[in-house]
């Protein structure tokens, strides 16, 4: 899958993938912008998200071997010592503190991948333990082959450790978001 947010619907509320199989929703005031040539997903102020909807689910289920990888922008003011600050999410439940129900992300604030049957205290991570960089674009990329996880920043290894769970454990996940915790 793979989203350059160039298949905006008419009413520009929705966006599908590049081969138009997974329609995603824009949230509380996000959108597309133009940046050079390139359309970027901006999050706005009003914790704006991309709801890639149940239907990734079935692809997060099936996932073995996988990379996960994004370009990713962070304002200089926004704060990243509160819990949460996920680049992208994948969850059994909206509110996995009150409902441990399992999920995978990537999280901006020590910049770390982790997966868990039910909340942060089944975590099995990867954590680099550096907050993101902000105020300047950064692509970030999260592979897993077998138990090996690896986090690069602008192509380069900065993590590798062993990873004790796949993605298939969580099941067909229903919350999919980029930009939500």
């Amino acid at each position: 899958v793979q989203y350059t947010f160039k298949n905006l619907t008419a009413d520009s509320s929705q966006v599908k993938d590049d081969k138009g199989n997974y329609p995603a929703t824009f949230k509380n005031g996000a959108t597309v912008q133009k940046n050079g040539n390139f359309s970027v997903l901006s999050l706005g102020s009003e914790n704006g998200y991309l709801d890639l909807g149940r239907v990734i689910g079935k692809l997060i289920n099936s996932l073995g071997d996988f990379s996960i990888s994004t370009y990713v922008y962070i304002d200089r003011t926004a704060n990243l010592s509160a819990p949460g600050n996920f680049i992208w999410t994948f969850a059994n439940s909206n509110d996995v503190a009150s409902t441990p129900k399992g999920q995978m992300f990537f999280s901006a604030k020590t910049t770390r991948y982790a997966i868990s049957k039910t909340n942060w205290s089944g975590e099995s991570k990867l954590d680099y333990g550096k907050k993101f960089t902000k105020d300047v674009s950064k692509h970030v990329t999260y592979t897993q082959s077998g138990t090996m996880g690896k986090i690069y920043i602008d192509g380069v290894a900065v993590k590798t450790g062993t990873i004790t769970m796949q993605p298939s454990v969580l099941g067909e996940t229903a919350y999919n978001y980029i930009g939500r915790s």
